[in-house]
Order: structure tokens, then sequence, then C-alpha cells
């Protein structure tokens, strides 16, 4: 027969603990161990997510400039790609329409990201101020 117990306090209860160091000495000892190491696991992470959150409250300009950055360096990749299909396949039929589809794509969807991130920050900041 199996029966099933669910604890929801970080330790074990005096009976289940006797439980298992009857069933093998020092088992128990173990699992205290494992809960303990858990605990401190998952307050190691809540402390980083914190921080993270606190850093982000903080500076909230520079995760703005990590995107700026990030855009302006994929229109480089972009531009370099189109540049370089230009240069080594002049001859290659439809060349032009696949660098100027790369290109204009790409533009297209950069501007339109900056665009719906002014429009939303628009919008954000009128519902902070009322």
């Amino acid at each position: 027969m199996e029966s099933r117990v669910q604890i929801s306090v970080p330790t074990i209860p005096p009976e289940i603990f006797k439980q298992y160091e009857d069933a093998s000495p020092g088992l128990g000892m173990q699992v205290v161990h494992m809960i303990e190491a858990e605990s401190e696991h998952r307050r190691s992470l809540q402390r980083v997510d914190m921080e993270a959150q606190i850093r982000i409250a903080e500076h909230p300009h520079l995760l703005k400039a990590r995107g700026q950055f990030c855009a302006t360096l994929a229109i480089v990749a972009v531009l370099a790609f189109a540049f370089c299909i230009l240069k080594f396949c002049p001859t290659a039929p439809g060349v032009s329409w696949v660098a100027g589809g790369v290109t204009g794509t790409t533009l297209l969807g950069i501007v339109g990201a900056f665009i719906y991130g002014q429009r939303a920050g628009r919008s954000s900041r009128r519902s902070e101020d009322s």
C-alpha cells in the first residue's frame, strides 16, 4: 500500500524524519540538507531577480540604449550583406531585387519597431500621469 504526504513547510515533521531514518540511517539528514540547499538556491535566484529589477528601475535608459545598439548593429549587418551580394554576385539574376528586399524589409521592420516603441512609451506615460 502506497501513501503520499505533501508538506508545505520548509522542515520535515519528526514522524516523517523518523521514518526516513528507520528506512536508511542518515537518509533523514540527507533530506534535510537537500531542503536547505533548495531553499538557499531559491533565495539566491530571488536575490538575483530583485537586483536586476532594481538596476532596471534605477537606469531604464540603459535598456533602451541596448535596444538601439542592437538595432544599429542589425542595420549595419544587413547593409553589409546587401553590399556583398551586389559586389560579388552582380550578374546573378534577381540579385538587386534580393539585396533591395533584404535591406528594405529590415529597415521597415526596425522603423516600425521604433514607431511602435515611441507610441507605447507615450501611452504608458499618459497612464502614469493619470
